[in-house]
Parts: structure tokens; sequence; C-alpha cells
């Protein structure tokens, strides 16, 4: 897929700038089909063992099951409830007394009285506290999000590894049809006396071994799929189903790799430095909320009732208002202890954005020249392949025109059989690059646009 326009220089390297960094975006549209839900686990996919399992399925079904989910959101619930708090600071307070009372000297009393009580300035105090919480909220819907991007990215690795063993499995199944020919032939040989029996026989430990390595390959699919089956919420062995490459997945395969731009785009933009900065800004808003408690406050109150007693023929109203400004004298103590405290919890703030942001360039660094490496390797594989499938063929032929001994045949199967498995193996480890550097930018490329709200 070619992401450059024809245009000029330095548009076209802002172009190409912007296609790197869309290495892990491949459709933008679906960015809320896949998160949208991830956070709240609204939909759950039903699953059904038998019918065909896509990654998509697989990953919204894991975050579904996930314990730590339900976890977050009750911290996500706490964080929304304080900025509520926080806000609601802003609103004027009314309340409403009723009272019924007796005494010797005025008999029977009863009094209503209903009081209004509003603080009009606080000098930024309210303010802080509003902008403390919201950071602190913006903060836990990050780490919310880390903990979803981990759950996609150990569910797409299982899932590939899931695809790894099964593709081993197949090519163990085409290696046996393979040396179960050879026997074949070599029976058919020896029968017509043009071969030996010490060649059928080792046509026969051919077959052996590839019916050891089909066991083996059979295991460890089924190993990877209980795996599997298990982090979307199904019992070890009930997943038998086909395992769909997503269209998506491929369209991913296709994205050139600029490694820096990567870097610098998962630096600023990744759940985890996005939440460790919203932390920072919360320590920030607090100092500035105990700074402004010193000037105190400025608060308007207003009651108005009515009083009633036995010894008097009438009611009596009662109306008072008040403009109060409260400043706290003796606190500066308490206040200066306080401040030091944020001040200590923002140097601790500030290195753990500093590792978040390191963290993410070290893995992004490693995942991409690691997804470039595989896809180089992926592609020598193939070559490989072709080549040991073709000198197989030769092989035979020549075989069956007598030409060629047995041996040339087992050979060129030994040879056949590695790089199939390879080929296999290099196939399956590009998918779990691409998904481990999708994973490190913090945005998973098949799964949308990143964690958008």
């Amino acid at each position: 897929m070619n992401l450059r326009p024809a245009c000029s220089r330095p548009g076209r390297r802002a172009v190409f700038a912007l296609s790197q960094i869309l290495l892990a975006l491949a459709l933008a549209g679906q960015a809320q089909a896949w998160t949208g839900d991830a956070r709240t686990c609204a939909v759950a996919p039903t699953l059904d063992p038998s019918q065909p399992l896509s990654i998509r399925t697989a990953v919204a079904a894991a975050v579904c099951q996930r314990a730590g989910q339900q976890r977050r959101s009750g911290l996500v619930t706490q964080s929304q409830a304080a900025l509520d708090r926080a806000q609601g600071r802003r609103q004027p307070s009314l309340s409403f007394d009723a009272s019924v009372g007796s005494s010797t000297e005025v008999g029977n009393t009863q009094a209503l009285t209903a009081r209004l009580s509003w603080v009009l300035f606080d000098f930024g105090a309210t303010s802080a506290a509003v902008r403390q919480n919201r950071d602190a909220l913006a903060a836990t819907l990050q780490e919310q999000d880390a903990d979803v991007l981990d759950t996609i990215a150990d569910t797409a690795l299982r899932f590939t590894a899931a695809q790894l063993a099964q593709g081993r499995l197949d090519a163990a199944v085409l290696n046996l049809r393979t040396t179960q020919d050879s026997l074949a032939a070599a029976q058919a040989r020896v029968g017509a006396g043009a071969a030996s029996v010490t060649e059928q026989l080792q046509a026969q430990t051919a077959v052996n071994q590839s019916r050891l390595d089909h066991a083996r390959a059979f295991n460890e699919a089924v190993v990877a799929r209980g795996a599997l089956a298990q982090a979307i919420g199904l019992a070890s062995g009930d997943l038998q189903a086909r395992l769909d490459t997503d269209d998506t997945e491929s369209a991913l395969a296709l994205q050139a790799v600029d490694v820096r731009a990567l870097v610098d785009e998962a630096r600023e933009r990744h759940p985890r430095v996005l939440a460790a900065r919203a932390r920072l800004d919360e320590v920030a808003s607090r100092q500035s909320a105990i700074r402004s408690e010193r000037w105190g406050s400025v608060g308007l109150g207003v009651s108005a009732g009515r009083d009633r007693t036995t010894t008097e023929s009438s009611t009596r109203p009662e109306a008072a208002a008040s403009l109060t400004w409260s400043i706290p004298l003796f606190d500066r103590a308490d206040r200066e202890a306080r401040l030091l405290d944020a001040m200590g919890d923002a140097r601790v703030r500030e290195s753990r954005l500093d590792d978040a942001r390191r963290l993410s360039e070290a893995q992004v660094w490693r995942e991409g020249h690691t997804l470039v490496g595989e896809r180089r390797a992926l592609r020598e594989s193939r070559l490989v392949q072709a080549s040991a499938e073709q000198a197989l063929r030769a092989a035979n032929e020549r075989f069956r025109l007598g030409v060629a001994g047995f041996r040339d045949i087992l050979n060129a199967q030994s040879l056949v059989t590695a790089a199939r498995f390879q080929a296999s193996d290099a196939d399956a480890r590009v998918r779990q690059a691409q998904w481990r550097l999708a994973a490190a930018t913090g945005r998973l490329g098949p799964l949308g646009v990143g964690l958008a709200r």
C-alpha cells in the first residue's frame, strides 16, 4: 500500500510521516466498534464454539471477561462522583427547618425557617478543586484504556499463537502426506524389483517421523486453543472452530514502518503516558487549591421564617441576610505542610511521566525493528519453501526415472519439512510482531483509532 501522494516535497514528507503514525490505525471508522464498548462492555459477544472465530470477536469477549475491567469501572464511577461533588460547591445550598416545642414560660412553640447559603467567591479554590477532580477522572479513564489495551494485546497474541499452532499442524499434515506418497512409490519400486528393501524401510522411517511431528503439532494446537478459550470465557476444550484471519490484519501487514515516527507518537499519545500526565496535572491543581485557601471565602447567607407560640395571638415573621468574608488565621502550618506534601507528590509524578515515556519509547523501538526483521525473514522463508518444494519434485521425478536414489528423496523431504515449519512460524511471528508494535504505540491498528472517547 503506497501512501505517498504526488505532491510537493514538504507536503509529501508530511503525508508520509502521517502515514507512518497511522501504521496502527488501519481502519479509522472502526474505532467506536472496537473501543467504545470495550470500556463499558455494554455488548458482550455471544460465542458459538462451532462457528469460525475472528480476532475481533475474541478481543471483545476477552475484555468483557477480564475481572479488572469491573474494578476499573468502579474507580471511574468514584472519580466521576468526586468531580460532581466539586462542581456542586459552586451551587447555592438551601435548607428548610421545622420545629415543634413546649416550654413552661411560653407554652407550645412552632417554627418554620428557610435558609440559603452561597459561596460567592473563594479566590479560585473551587475552580482548582474542579480541575483536580477532572484531571483525576481523566487519569482514571486513561488507566482504564491502558488496562483494555493490555487485554487486547494479550488476546491478540493468544489468537496468533493459536494460528501459529494451527499453521504448524497444517504443515505437519502436508509433510505426512508427502512421506506417505514417497513410501507408496518406494513400495511400488520394490515390488517391481527396481529398489531395495532398505529404501522402503527408509521411507517407512520418514513416515513414522512425520507422524511424530504431527502428534506434537496436534498437541500444541490443542494447548494454544485452550489458552485462547480461557481468555474469552469458554471452557478449555470447547473451542473447535476455525480461526479466521481478519482483513484488517492483512491491511496492517502492508503498512510501511517508520519506527522514529511511531516512537514520537507513543511518547505523547500512549494511554500510559496520558494517564501519568493527567496525574501530574491533578497534583498541580491540588497545589492551587491549597494556596487559595489562605484567603478564605466570601459567602452570602439569607434566612426567613415564622415563629408561633401559644402565648401570642399572631405569628412573628423573621428575616435576615448577611455577607461574610471568612479568613482562616491560624492554619498556616497545616496548609504549608499539605502544600509541601503536594509538591513532593508532583516530583514523584513527574518521574512517573518520564518513566512512562521512556518505557513507551523502548517498547516501540524494540517492537518496530522486530517487525521489520520478521517481515524480511518471512519473505526469505517463503523463498526457501518454494525452492525446497521444487527440489523435492525434481528428486521424485529423477527417482521415478531411475537416475536417482531414494536417499536423494529423503534429503529433499527433510528440507521441505523444515522449510514448511519455518515458513509457518515466520508468518505467525510477523502477526505477533504487528500486534506487539500496535500495543506499544497505544493504538491497536485493526482495533481502530486508539482509545478515543
